[in-house]
């Protein structure tokens, strides 16, 4: 959806949201994405989880993601541009130890690879309908 406005964006977002099939959604609310993540969670508040990109929250969607792979769980389409940002991807390691990822393919900070975790993130969790919250 790039280059598109988020009138746009929602007009294509929002029916995917109405599926009833589809139990949770979660999206990256850093930068130009917070408007659309917050629009969408207050449409959808029980199905819509925002994410900070924060470095622990992408330590453990990072982590998460490896382990989907790990685990023989997913399927790659033949998409170089995902293929790329999902190799593209670098883990470092400071010198007090910090853990941090990081990446940048030709046409991307690799987020292919994130929005690929995020999705992994929104299936290991399931809504119940009438399920107590807190």
């Amino acid at each position: 959806m790039l280059d598109q406005t988020y009138d746009e964006m929602e007009d294509k977002l929002y029916p995917l949201l109405d599926l009833p099939q589809l139990q949770r959604a979660c999206f990256d609310a850093n930068g130009s994405g917070g408007q659309l993540a917050e629009r969408a969670e207050k449409r959808h508040p029980w199905k819509v989880q925002s994410f900070m990109f924060t470095p622990a929250e992408k330590q453990r969607l990072a982590y998460g993601l490896h382990e989907d792979f790990k685990d023989g769980h997913l399927r790659i389409p033949h998409d170089d541009k995902l293929r790329a940002d999902l190799r593209g991807i670098q883990k470092q390691v400071s010198s007090s130890e910090r853990i941090s990822f990081a990446g940048e393919t030709e046409d991307s900070h690799c987020d292919r690879f994130w929005a690929k975790a995020l999705r992994q993130e929104a299936t290991r969790h399931h809504c119940e309908i009438g399920a107590e919250v807190g």
